[in-house]
């Protein structure tokens, strides 16, 4: 039971640095140079295709789907495929999901690819991230358009809003 606990425990520690790295990932990807466009224009297409997993469903959903989507996250996590998933099979998905946004997270902020981030590659997606939010260009980011761009995010991660 203690071995169980244990490995439940990193597995809750590992999910909880996914939900962090994502959202301090979800700014990086608005800092990425992009092609001009409306503010807060999102499109259901990532940038490496459709969207995947829960973001690429849009509109209704069924339950049919549900249970489909849920089935289909439980095949990932299931790796010796038993059809039972063990605290150390969830544990190792989560901890590779983890690294693998840490390491896209790192490739985007490596704008030279030269394997480090430095404060000059920070500062200036910084500044990009700044222009974006800036949705009328005057310098300055209001409450307003703070406002939009949390809704377009929530639109883009297909959470309801509160």
């Amino acid at each position: 039971m203690k071995r169980h606990t244990t490995l439940l425990t990193a597995a809750l520690a590992v999910t909880g640095v996914a939900i962090v790295v994502s959202g301090a990932m979800a700014n990086q990807l608005l800092a990425q140079d992009q092609p001009p466009a409306p503010p807060f224009a999102f499109e259901a297409e990532g940038p490496d295709g459709p969207r995947k997993g829960r973001r690429a469903h849009q509109g209704p959903l069924t339950k049919d789907q549900a249970v489909e989507n849920a089935r289909e996250r439980f095949g990932h996590q299931d790796a010796d495929g038993n059809g039972e998933v063990s605290a150390a099979e969830l544990t190792a998905h989560a901890q590779e999901r983890v690294a693998q946004r840490v390491s896209r997270g790192f490739d985007r902020r490596d704008t030279n690819d030269d394997g480090v981030i430095t404060v000059t590659e920070v500062e200036a997606q910084a500044a990009a991230h700044f222009d974006r939010l800036d949705a009328d260009g005057d310098g300055v980011v209001t409450d307003e358009e703070r406002r939009q761009m949390h809704e377009a995010l929530r639109a883009l991660s297909g959470h309801r809003g509160r």
